[in-house]
């Protein structure tokens, strides 16, 4: 193990008899060693100033702290704004809401839209659920109050879905579907490589198949926008009986796979994303071909009161560019530059920034020109994204030229070069500062050489508001119902990711012991993994059980609404995938489901009235169901776990006798009447015979 050296080994006086000390060896002719010396005065002062020298050399400043985490690949974790979704309580067919509106809530905190919200979309007239030729309005049942609608299982029946419009937007079609979860095991969440737990169908009546541009719900797993396209051919259907044509969405289940059922609580269309951001200023890249009358419009909301700086790239490089303002008929704002100079590369030739006009001014900051130059920002306590913090500044270019260039934030100064265009980020102090000239460049003095281009400021962790109808749009203070804003988070402080650093070294890279196999196994991505066994040295493809070579079998159990739940093809298969990536090499893993035992239970009750056989029934299911915090595979049916189970049912005063038998190959019996199970193999109940006194 490495030890680390203490540098503060010394205090004052023992620095002080030390220097003391040489002084007849150094200078025989001083002979005066009391305090009263100008020269023990002298040898004071500097083994105070030894002292505190020694103090900062052996101290491990956060700098040093979060520069070793880097290089162990614990870095921190940046602040993020928190996100939610809207909906107009009221629609208006008339409104519009470009991306960046601002919406507030009752104490001030401001969210922007992240998309625009355009008149004339998509209308739900009702959803149904179609069986035999018969169809169910479950419109009333998807409002988020109810239980909400199995629409593949409606009434235990094998069912289609349908989703009827009355309009249609041209080109593509947004869904929010809310699925509700299930109780129990969660889904874990999903990597990118995972596969859905489940395959649909989804078709445009009449027409054909229909096409999904994104699936963010992972074939209805959990909450989320699914995009389809809209085929410019697509006509209504009268498919209900009596009802006006409409356009109908059909989605069909192909293969239900081995997991929950789904259950809708709500499909909506007027859905928006919404982030709790205040975008200050923005930097809009551009490509525009030279030409001496050039317009450029915007259709935001940040555009539509923005003040406008403009930089025009030429063959030389950037240089700040005068520009008018201009107006389409439907309001799209923008500017209008002569062009006829600008680069011809195909690449961004003009940069554009809208600037909050409130805060147009205090963008712009002046340049000392001097190494470490730290610039105070005034925030009002909230952070600025740093994933989104970009400078224009005054740029020496390597001719001499002085030009605007684009600097980046960055974590740390020291790992950059002397010509890199950098700067860091304070939060917690609300300042920025740039390089020395060797770790990162300086910016030439000039009084406006710093502009704030890319500013975008959130309150992060005091974004996360609940749900409901908290949020208003500032611009005409229309209300609207949103979901809770979550995801909102500080910067993460160097203790808290050295504490999450060292909580994942306590789990290795590679599964060495049963219990790691397990636990993988448990946080396969995308599923839901309600009891798992590792059984090493065991190998099912074996006649034996046994193999020569090293093999680990993990047996898993989906979670599911089953009595005896079976993992799919599908699942195993997502099982072994993820276990494959940590294995060690030479170890075979195998993965396959649980073998299911049944089990009979007699039993002699004393009772004090009729004891229904369902109750009984029920506690017993309950003390051999598997899952995670409960018996796992494999375990013994034990005779005293059964007894208690029998002894907990409603109206048992006591159980006089129990006896458990088993039919299968592969179980045996205890001397005190426990069943042994194989380690692969699962207890049910197969058949229960009650005598009560």
């Amino acid at each position: 193990m490495l030890q680390s050296r203490n540098l503060d080994d010394q205090r004052f006086e023992e620095i002080v008899e030390h220097a003391v000390g040489r002084i007849p060896q150094l200078c025989p002719q001083w002979t005066n060693h009391n305090p009263s010396d100008p020269g023990i005065t002298l040898l004071e002062l500097l083994a105070w100033y030894k002292e505190m020298q020694q103090y900062h050399m052996n101290s491990c400043t956060d700098d040093i702290r979060r520069k070793l985490l880097h290089l162990a690949g614990g870095d921190l974790r940046p602040a993020a704004a928190a996100r939610c979704g809207i909906g107009l309580l009221r629609p208006n067919p008339a409104a519009r809401y470009g991306a960046l509106s601002r919406l507030e809530t009752p104490e001030g905190i401001v969210f922007e839209l992240l998309e625009g919200i355009e008149p004339g979309g998509a209308e739900i007239a009702g959803c149904f659920v179609e069986s035999g030729g018969q169809v169910t309005d479950v419109t009333p049942m998807l409002d988020r109050r109810t239980a909400g609608v199995q629409p593949f299982s409606f009434g235990g029946r094998e069912t289609a879905f349908l989703i009827a419009f009355s309009t249609l937007p041209q080109g593509t079609l947004r869904l929010w579907f809310e699925v509700r979860q299930p109780q129990g095991t969660p889904r874990n969440p999903f990597a990118e490589d995972s596969s859905n737990p489940r395959t649909l169908e989804w078709r445009w009546e009449g027409h054909g198949e229909a096409a999904v541009i994104a699936d963010e719900t992972r074939a209805l797993s959990h909450s989320g926008y699914i995009t389809f396209s809209v085929p410019s051919g697509l006509a209504p259907t009268a498919l209900l009986r009596g009802g006006e044509p409409l356009f109908h969405l059909r989605v069909l289940l192909q293969d239900a796979g081995c997991e929950e059922r789904v259950t809708l609580a709500a499909v909506e269309t007027g859905r928006y994303r919404a982030a709790q951001q205040e975008t200050r200023s923005q930097i809009r890249a551009v490509t525009v071909k030279p030409s001496a009358d050039c317009p450029v419009l915007f259709d935001d909301a940040l555009a539509a009161i923005a003040s406008f700086t403009v930089f025009l790239r030429e063959e030389q490089g950037w240089r700040q560019a005068e520009a008018g303002e201009v107006q389409d008929a439907e309001g799209h704002r923008g500017i209008r530059l002569n062009a006829e100079t600008a680069a011809d590369d195909g690449a961004a030739n003009l940069l554009v920034v809208c600037a909050d006009p409130i805060h147009y001014a205090d963008l712009f900051r002046p340049s000392s020109g001097l190494p470490d130059q730290t610039l105070p920002l005034s925030l009002g306590g909230r952070q600025a994204l740093p994933e989104r913090f970009r400078l224009i500044c005054d740029t020496l270019e390597e001719d001499g030229s002085l030009r605007p260039e684009i600097w980046h934030c960055v974590e740390d100064l020291y790992a950059c070069g002397p010509r890199d265009r950098v700067f860091v980020y304070d939060p917690l102090l609300e300042l920025i500062r740039f390089g020395n000239g060797r770790s990162g460049a300086i910016v030439p003095r000039g009084e406006h050489a710093i502009l704030l281009a890319d500013l975008v400021l959130s309150d992060c962790a005091q974004g996360n508001i609940p749900e409901g109808q908290r949020l208003r749009f500032a611009e005409d203070e229309t209300a609207v119902w949103n979901t809770a804003a979550v995801g909102g988070a500080d910067r993460e402080s160097t203790a808290e990711a050295a504490a999450r650093f060292l909580r994942r070294l306590e789990h290795p890279h590679k599964c060495v012991s049963a219990a790691d196999y397990e636990r993988e196994a448990l946080q396969t991505p995308g599923l839901r993994v309600a009891s798992a066994r590792a059984i090493p040295g065991y190998d099912p493809k074996e006649p034996t059980g046994r193999s020569r070579h090293p093999v680990v079998t993990v047996v898993v159990i989906p979670a599911n609404q089953e009595r005896r739940p079976l993992p799919d093809e599908r699942f195993l298969s997502a099982v072994h995938s993820h276990l494959d990536r940590y294995r060690p090499v030479g170890t075979v893993v195998r993965v396959m489901a649980p073998r299911y035992i049944g089990v009979t239970v007699s039993a002699q009750l004393r009772t004090s009235m009729q004891v229904e056989e369902a109750a009984v029934r029920r506690a017993v299911e309950r003390c051999l169901t598997v899952g995670r915090g409960g018996r796992s595979i494999g375990d013994p049916v034990s005779l005293h776990e059964i007894s208690t189970a029998l002894q907990q049912a409603p109206e048992v005063q006591a159980v006089e006798r129990v006896q458990l038998t088993v039919d299968s190959a592969g179980c045996s019996e205890t001397a005190t009447g426990d069943i042994l199970l194989p380690k692969h193999a699962v207890a049910y109940l197969k058949g229960l015979l009650l005598t009560q006194r």
